[in-house]
């Protein structure tokens, strides 16, 4: 009898430290999650309850991290919200980045390319290293200016374009013509090239930016694209101003009107609801699309085949006479 009220009293000491280790406890136990987690062109989220025990990287995409991080946080070409305490850095290339008030960083920031915003309460324990490439294009004086004459930003916009275009078309007028008859031949094909183009690039800069070496990379490849994109576009308003003149039964019209006709048709087209994203789209891929393929305007293929190269007039004087002398020798 003894040796059954021992063991229940054994059982009933067991039950009870039992329930005091379940009370303990905390209500909501966090998940651990061991290794990396990568997303491209997705969407990557820690919740509050997960650590990550390893690195979080986001290329394409938005990441939202709400729980803890034991490793680095990278985004890229996309969007970043955090708001938990990160053991490593946080990286952000060219995405909108928000760090919210229960932020703790151990290590350092680099927001590089677009907006930081950071809570006051947030605490970075290694500094933030931000660099915004529109400041670095674009004065803050002009940035003031411009919000200034922002409810006429069509017309200031237009203004710069048109003004850019003449530039273009006055010091390199063969180039923009050879480009618009390029279009007008191939559209289908300029078009195709200008979408693989951007694509590549914008897959390309990622890849560039990971890197210490390729960093710089990383910089040169947007504005290359946007230059392209400026050129093209001028030999693309010139072609619909010829069009247009043509129709009006003006075809004799200077090229400057053309430029600048074709020029704000283009504009408005792209200011059409709904519609204009994607025309801007097409206008976007045929713009860097001409370029690509006509090698800014030059004429010169990139890639020569054998069949395709023809030799110059004295060159094929200078082949002929070699080949009489060596008949006259035989």
């Amino acid at each position: 009898m003894r040796r059954l009220r021992n063991l229940e009293t054994a059982v009933c000491v067991l039950f009870f430290l039992s329930v005091l280790v379940l009370l303990a406890l905390p209500a909501e136990a966090q998940d651990i999650q061991l290794g990396d987690r990568i997303s491209i062109l997705g969407s990557l989220e820690v919740s509050p309850e997960e650590v990550l025990k390893g690195n979080a990287v986001n290329i394409l995409g938005s990441s939202d991290i709400k729980g803890p991080v034991d490793g680095d946080v990278v985004n890229i070409l996309g969007s970043l919200s955090l708001d938990s305490s990160v053991a490593g850095d946080i990286i952000s290339v060219f995405s909108s980045t928000e760090l919210g008030p229960n932020t703790e960083i151990r290590g350092e920031v680099i927001s590089v390319g677009r907006r930081f915003e950071k809570d006051d309460r947030a605490m970075i324990r290694g500094g933030v290293s931000e660099i915004n490439i529109g400041d670095l294009l674009v004065p803050e004086e002009l940035t003031l200016i411009f919000r200034r004459i922002y409810p006429f930003r069509f017309l200031t916009s237009t203004l710069i374009a048109a003004a850019v275009a003449l530039l273009i078309i006055s010091f390199l007028p063969g180039r923009v013509k050879y480009m618009s008859s390029s279009i007008d031949k191939n559209p289908w094909r300029i078009l195709l090239i200008g979408f693989i183009g951007h694509m590549f690039v914008l897959f390309s800069i990622p890849f560039f930016a990971i890197t210490i070496i390729g960093l710089p990379i990383s910089f040169i490849l947007p504005i290359l694209l946007f230059a392209g994109n400026v050129f093209g576009f001028a030999g693309l308003s010139l072609l619909v101003g010829k069009k247009l003149t043509l129709q009006m039964k003006r075809g004799g019209a200077n090229q400057l009107v053309n430029i600048l006709l074709g020029l704000l048709i283009l504009r408005i087209a792209r200011g059409i609801p709904v519609l204009g994203f994607f025309v801007s789209l097409i206008l976007i891929f045929i713009s860097f699309g001409v370029v690509l393929d006509t090698k800014f305007g030059s004429g010169n293929p990139w890639f020569k085949k054998k069949e395709e190269i023809k030799l110059d007039s004295a060159d094929q004087d200078s082949i002929e006479d070699d080949s009489k002398e060596e008949n006259g020798n035989k």
